[in-house]
């Protein structure tokens, strides 16, 4: 499957919100699978990279494309746009919900690999009755990109697609490499 329908089929959105949270959405699930592509061998023995489910991305297909043309649309938009770092791609990893700020990949996970997870201020994607413990328990990791705060600094702050990806990811670049 060529990159590009991979994105049109992107599971995380609807594409029903503000058009450049979907241009975010669109950009890091096809920046989260391009790194796959380029670096990813957990799955190399079953003759993939990438897996449809909450711990890689989730990949609903050509029906999901059909019933949600804006995800397709901003995927187009955006076309071959990915987050890179040091001119290298950046995994970019995203949750739904915070806490009120991010966490940096090292606090997570114990990496100092992708300087660009540092932890940022998120007010926008805090979660108003969740505790810590109850986000994370829901699989919130809260490093990288929080949906939700997306949603909010498009529609309600008019944030375009490129300075929310900047917010959340530190340092980056948006190159488009193909």
């Amino acid at each position: 499957l060529p990159l590009e329908h991979y994105v049109w089929g992107d599971g995380e959105t609807t594409g029903t919100g503000n058009i450049n949270h979907t241009r975010v959405m669109t950009s890091i699930f096809r920046t989260y699978g391009y790194w796959y592509i380029k670096y990813s061998t957990k799955y190399a023995p079953y003759g993939f990279k990438i897996k449809s489910d909450s711990g890689n991305q989730i990949y609903t297909g050509y029906d999901w494309e059909t019933t949600h043309p804006n995800i397709k649309k901003a995927a187009e938009e955006t076309r071959g746009v990915v987050a890179t770092y040091s001119n290298d791609v950046a995994l970019t990893p995203y949750s739904s919900w915070s806490d009120g700020r991010t966490r940096s990949f090292q606090e997570r996970w114990g990496s100092t690999e992708y300087p660009w997870c540092k932890s940022v201020a998120d007010p926008y994607g805090k979660h108003a009755s969740m505790t810590t413990a109850q986000l994370e328990a829901a699989g919130n990791h809260m490093v990288g990109l929080v949906a939700w705060g997306s949603v909010k600094l498009a529609a309600d702050h008019g944030w375009d697609w490129q300075k929310i990806m900047e917010y959340y990811y530190t340092g980056i670049s948006l190159n488009t490499n193909y």
